[in-house]
């Protein structure tokens, strides 16, 4: 699967992600982490629309999502450390593309959206853009995912790292103090 082998390639990345924060870090580390990003981002970006059936079976639909998923996830955490797409694609992927994918994850609205994982790849995506409104919604929509399921946030410190994401997003965006 194309997506498998984008997930391949962007794990290098992403596992030098928090290094990013250290300024010292980031000089040596920056060059690595946005190339491992292009890579993976290319992956999974070209060919999308021709690998892909209009009529697809289950399994294909959902291969499908997460594969969209990872595009915006991808180009996300790009804009983070980079702020500007053109060096992912070039010309070939811009800020309307972007768009484009992120509302493919929430065609009938972020608070529809069932997975934790999509939502809070949206609101990463809206906060990266500056769209403080949709940010907060997925904020919303991810603090509610989170206390629904029962998980315990004491074992799980990938859930606790997501619903930070969603508390600061939704304490900058709609004048509640992060806690």
């Amino acid at each position: 699967m194309v997506r498998r082998k984008g997930v391949a390639l962007a794990e290098p990345a992403l596992m030098l992600r928090d290094g990013l924060k250290d300024i010292v870090k980031r000089e040596l580390l920056i060059g690595d982490y946005l190339k491992s990003l292009r890579e993976a981002f290319a992956v999974v970006y070209r060919n999308f629309d021709a690998d892909h059936s209009p009529t697809p079976d289950a399994f294909f639909a959902l291969e499908r999502r997460r594969r969209i998923n990872n595009i915006v996830y991808y180009a996300a955490v790009y804009l983070e450390a980079d702020r500007d797409l053109s060096g992912l694609l070039g010309p070939e992927f811009n800020r309307e593309d972007f768009y484009r994918y992120i509302r493919m994850l929430h065609p009938d609205g972020i608070n529809k959206v069932p997975e934790m994982g999509i939502v809070h790849t949206i609101g990463c995506a809206y906060h990266l853009l500056g769209e403080k409104e949709l940010a907060g919604i997925a904020a919303e929509r991810l603090v509610y995912l989170i206390v629904d399921s029962g998980a315990d946030l004491t074992a799980d410190q990938r859930l606790v790292s997501v619903l930070t994401d969603a508390i600061a997003w939704r304490g900058r965006y709609r004048g509640l103090a992060a806690a």
